[in-house]
């Protein structure tokens, strides 16, 4: 049954009728209510139910709509933040039901997202669901309705709430600490640090760290990921190295990049359509002296 509830809300979110905006209500309302046990979170998010909610954010004006998809936001965010201090500190004082574990499966992939045959995300500690909401653009989604006036003051501060957690775990989720150890675990996915600007503006030098590790990493997952996911974006972390690095495509000389590049270009044959896609984004950003200068 657990797979029907995104589903359910991806057909009726559009329609905004009195008789569907009660059916969409009661269906976040059972979410909200699956969001109090550990495996309901599981099952949901699973079932890809954050871009769902995030979904509802954007479209439904309805204030008890929106304030019930915050609500189960919120609680899968706490049960991340409980399940984060429990691995790091067993002992810590606030009460913890011990069926938490249960959300180390949300460690794995599924659905063919990501690594190759489900393989674990290594180096994560827990679930990557405030990821998710970072990665769907929720924060944005937060800005906005912090403009908007409701009669429900409990929103804003739902909001707000939401709002503060998401952007203090985007600072982490965009430090080169947590990319290097997502690259060096051969698995990619992604994850918010990749498609942040204000990420490779900051940290396009530090791939020349430990004798440019994180680029020689990189530049073999090119050459031998066996993952789709994983290699449309190595293609384009390259890409964002080449147009922001100060030496830009001159790193491809290096030693440990030999063969990259062309193997770069062979993929914008490559049947995957993402995989040709940023194959293509990439070799136009090895070519292309000032990148900026032809963005649309």
């Amino acid at each position: 049954m657990m797979q029907y509830i995104p589903r359910l809300l991806t057909d009726i979110v559009s329609n905004d009728s009195a008789s569907i905006i009660q059916l969409i209500y009661e269906t976040l309302l059972l979410t909200w209510l699956l969001s109090f046990e550990y495996e309901g979170i599981v099952q949901l998010v699973r079932h890809r139910i954050i871009p769902q909610l995030h979904r509802v954010l954007q479209r439904v004006q309805k204030e008890k709509c929106v304030r019930v998809a915050l609500m189960a936001l919120w609680n899968m965010v706490e049960a991340e933040r409980k399940y984060v201090q429990h691995q790091l500190n067993p002992n810590f004082t606030e009460w913890v039901d011990p069926g938490i574990t249960v959300l180390a499966k949300l460690q794995e992939r599924h659905d063919g997202a990501g690594g190759a045959h489900g393989a674990p995300i290594h180096g994560r500690r827990g679930p990557s669901l405030v990821a998710e909401m970072v990665s769907v653009g929720m924060i944005k989604t937060l800005n906005q309705l912090q403009r908007r006036k409701f009669g429900d003051e409990d929103i804003l501060v739902l909001v707000e709430d939401l709002n503060r957690a998401l952007e203090q775990n985007m600072e982490v989720l965009t430090s080169f600490s947590e990319y290097r150890g997502e690259v060096l675990s051969s698995y990619l996915e992604w994850t918010p640090v990749h498609t942040s600007a204000k990420f490779w503006k900051e940290n396009a030098q530090k791939f020349e760290e430990n004798n440019y590790e994180v680029l020689s990493v990189l530049g073999k997952l090119i050459l031998e990921t066996k993952s789709d996911v994983t290699l449309a974006v190595a293609c384009h972390d390259l890409g964002e190295v080449v147009r922001y690095h100060p030496t830009g495509r001159n790193l491809l000389s290096l030693a440990c990049l030999a063969g990259v590049k062309e193997r770069v270009m062979t993929l914008m044959s490559h049947p995957h359509a993402e995989i040709s896609k940023e194959a293509l984004l990439c070799t136009q950003k090895i070519m292309v002296q000032r990148w900026e200068f032809i963005q649309s």
